[in-house]
């Protein structure tokens, strides 16, 4: 239970300077966080007492004009700094909107602090004490957090911050919430100073590789004439790429990716076969079925990566999983021999001081066969009866822009297929920010903004469909509000033949719309000789802009793999 603060304290005695809105904004700069994310539908007297102190600090405010905006863009900036952000809701109408920021927080390892501010804590509320716009947070979203905790009483905001710091980041990233009272923040603070412990910055502890596993794993790696790696989220979360790279080039091993591991190693390297999975690269999927030896490096292996029978994944290979999380190793659903548990970069220099002195033998039938396997085999091969082919339209766009930094936004189904088979990688030039366990509609425009609040020089490519750009539509206000250079390419499959199918469909015109927002658009409906110099100027000119791409509403990610087959079916 939280225990209120003294109700006959105001804001009209509390001086400014030693509250607990003060406090907690000291605190949360002294840790390193730069940018406040906030939604217009927050309370304006609270927004203006939040943007007023964090000013003063030196930080950034941002407003977004829904909650959901808010949490989408500091998921962004948390990915791409791998460091906890910070996000606040006060009411329980806003605090459940953002469940679907959460579940990507949790199924795509993002460290998240959500503090919620209500008249009582989840874990006192009956039915009979239910407040006005009030939700039993904690119980909603247990299942979505990696750690809840309350905050009762201002002298415990350095403590419970650096736990919910080190707990967000330490392990597998995820979200961590914070309950406290509504009147905490307008409390009064006694000004002493902190113990010299309460103010340094949250450690975290990182687990290294067991000597003898590692000398198993470089036994195995020696021994095997087919040996594949596979590298997830991890491989970048731990900064591993270098090394990672080192041991695919030393060592001439094939590698393969997860969606969420696109970037770990240049989609152009010769050894690199694509990403696995039911919509992954059948070269990719053909790899991990025959190998004998398959390394997982930091990878969940879901049902999207195994298919509907994990059994039969690689039914011939030993598995090694190496990973920093000891609840995945324990409960995967995948069997495995030998468990790692490590940082991945960690894991990584230790196999190749292993192997310093090792000769590998070559393999060099097997990878010639995979990549001619690949060659005969392409992905999205399929001809169009209308509008552009979605494949040429990314192909166009990666040559346009293969000499620059590039950071491409995306939510989830086919257009998440697309960008990950026909755009290239290369972390941390080209990245990639997508709803990998979730697939979420509505990630992508949010997620841009704070992708652009983070690398304001880089190009950042949003990438959404006529369906999930209507989640969050309103943040076409926010990319217009502060001048971000966001580039959204909508793919639409709406047809303008009057068919039963397609009948039904919204009719929006959203080149028009997007000028109601202020926001530059162009339409395109079938790819001509011009298509090229319209991109480019797509591409280059300043502030945010939009081109709506009719795509033929038949086409789909070819192949891919029945949600009730496993992988090695995709090739039958």
């Amino acid at each position: 239970m939280v225990n209120a603060p003294n109700p006959s304290v105001t804001p009209s005695n509390t001086s400014a300077s030693h509250t607990g809105l003060t406090s907690l904004l000291h605190a949360l700069k002294d840790r390193g966080l730069q940018r406040l994310y906030f939604s217009r539908t927050h309370p304006p007297h609270e927004i203006q007492r939040f943007e007023k102190t964090w000013k003063l600090l030196g930080g950034d405010f941002v407003r977004t004009q829904q909650i959901v905006g808010a949490g989408y863009a500091a998921l962004a900036e948390a990915r791409l700094t791998q460091t906890p952000q910070v996000l606040f809701t006060s009411c329980g109408a806003d605090l459940a909107s953002l469940t679907p920021c959460l579940a990507d927080a949790y199924a795509d390892s993002i460290p998240l602090v959500l503090f919620s501010s209500q008249g009582i804590s989840s874990d006192d509320r009956t039915q009979a004490k239910h407040g006005h716009r009030e939700v039993p947070a904690s119980k909603l979203f247990n299942p979505l957090l990696k750690q809840k905790l309350t905050l009762r009483g201002t002298e415990e905001i350095d403590s419970i911050l650096n736990e919910a710091l080190v707990k967000a980041s330490e392990g597998r990233p995820g979200p961590v919430l914070i309950e406290f009272h509504d009147l905490l923040l307008e409390t009064p603070h006694i000004s002493e100073k902190a113990a010299p412990q309460s103010r340094r910055q949250h450690q975290v502890f990182t687990p290294t590789p067991d000597a003898a596993q590692l000398f198993l794993l470089s036994e195995l790696l020696r021994d095997a004439e087919q040996p594949l790696l596979l590298a997830g989220q991890g491989v970048l979360l731990s900064q591993a790429c270098g090394n990672l790279i080192k041991l695919v080039d030393t060592h001439q091993l094939p590698l393969v990716t997860t969606l969420l591991g696109l970037g770990a190693i240049p989609s152009d390297h010769p050894l690199h076969l694509g990403m696995i999975g039911r919509t992954g690269i059948p070269a990719a999927n053909r790899a991990l079925h025959e190998c004998d030896l398959l390394i997982v490096l930091g990878a969940r292996l879901s049902p999207r990566q195994t298919g509907a029978a994990p059994e039969e994944l690689c039914p011939d290979a030993h598995v090694v999983r190496i990973d920093i999380d000891l609840e995945e190793l324990a409960q995967s659903n995948v069997h495995s021999e030998l468990d790692l548990h490590s940082d991945i970069d960690h894991a990584l220099q230790a196999l190749l001081n292993a192997l310093r002195t090792e000769t590998m033998p070559t393999r060099e039938a097997w990878i010639s066969n995979l990549k001619e396997y690949g060659l005969t085999h392409p992905c999205d091969d399929f001809s169009i009866r209308e509008g552009c082919h979605p494949a040429d339209l990314l192909h166009r766009i990666d040559h346009l822009t293969c000499d620059e930094d590039l950071l491409v936004v995306t939510g989830g189904e086919a257009i998440q297929t697309w960008v990950a088979r026909h755009l290239t990688f290369s972390n941390p030039s080209r990245q990639l920010l997508t709803s990998g366990g979730q697939g979420s509609r509505g990630y992508d425009l949010p997620s841009a903004i704070g992708a652009a609040f983070q690398r304001p020089d880089t190009t950042i490519l949003c990438v959404t469909g006529d369906q999930s750009i209507q989640e969050n539509l309103q943040e076409l206000s926010t990319l217009v509000r502060y001048g971000l250079s966001v580039k959204i390419l909508l793919l639409d499959p709406r047809s303008d033949e009057e068919t039963e199918t397609v009948s039904a469909r919204s009719e929006l015109c959203f080149q028009q719309l997007a000028k109601a927002y202020g926001v530059p658009a162009v339409h395109l409906l079938r790819v001509d000789e011009d298509l090229d110099a319209t991109l480019r100027r797509f591409l280059r000119d300043p502030g945010p802009a939009l081109v709506h791409a009719r795509i033929d509403p038949h086409c789909s990610p070819t192949p891919q793999v029945a949600r009730d087959a496993s992988l090695h079916v995709m090739w039958r």
